[in-house]
């Protein structure tokens, strides 16, 4: 799937969930100051920017493969690191960071176990690697209601279920098959309100 799109037209659509979910996932890990961090798939910067809040800047990095959201990154925090590039291939040295977190990717990853095996690699020993996602199976995610519509129309379609980690346990499993030990699972819940 393809993130080249603006980041603002991203930001307005999709940050009215990633922010709230942000901070609910900066709750969960919570980093330490003295940890340094890297946002894996940072789009325009939702999670990017919490992580600076509590780490400061010189203790972040990050990396999204569209070129629109790394502008936007770069831009938004100009003392961060900020890289192009892709989550199965990351250009930071093993044993980097002390945090590693990918937040709402791994969906999208071409290949889950391996981003997530390149996740730890550069996660220092004991340091944490930390992903989030949709619960597309579950039908918790901010567009459920349109693929229940879609199903009712067609009961064949899959819908956005079938996406990597998409139902319960899922996530757990990839990150087992990456070799990552000590694997929980956690429920974060967010409350989007609509004016109508």
């Amino acid at each position: 799937m393809s993130f080249n799109v603006p980041a603002e037209a991203y930001a307005r659509f999709m940050g009215r969930y990633s922010d709230p979910l942000a901070g609910e996932f900066i709750r969960l890990v919570d980093p330490q100051a003295g940890d340094r961090a890297l946002d894996v798939g940072c789009g325009p910067g939702a999670l990017t920017a919490l992580l600076v809040e509590r780490l400061g800047a010189g203790a972040v990095s990050a990396i999204d493969p569209s070129e629109p959201f790394v502008a936007a990154a770069r831009a938004r925090f100009p003392n961060v690191v900020v890289r192009q590039g892709f989550a199965e291939e990351l250009p930071f040295a093993d044993g980097s960071f002390d945090v590693t977190l990918a937040q709402l990717v791994v969906h999208f990853m071409a290949d889950p176990v391996g981003a997530l095996r390149e996740m730890s690699r550069v996660t220092r020993p004991g340091g944490l690697v930390a992903a989030s996602v949709w619960d597309f199976g579950g039908d918790r995610a901010p567009i459920s209601v349109f693929w229940r519509a879609v199903r009712e129309m067609d009961p064949s379609s899959t819908g956005e279920s079938q996406l990597a980690g998409a139902g319960e346990g899922q996530l757990v499993e990839l990150f087992t098959r990456a070799g990552l030990h000590d694997v929980h699972q956690s429920v974060l819940t967010i409350r989007v309100g609509f004016a109508g």
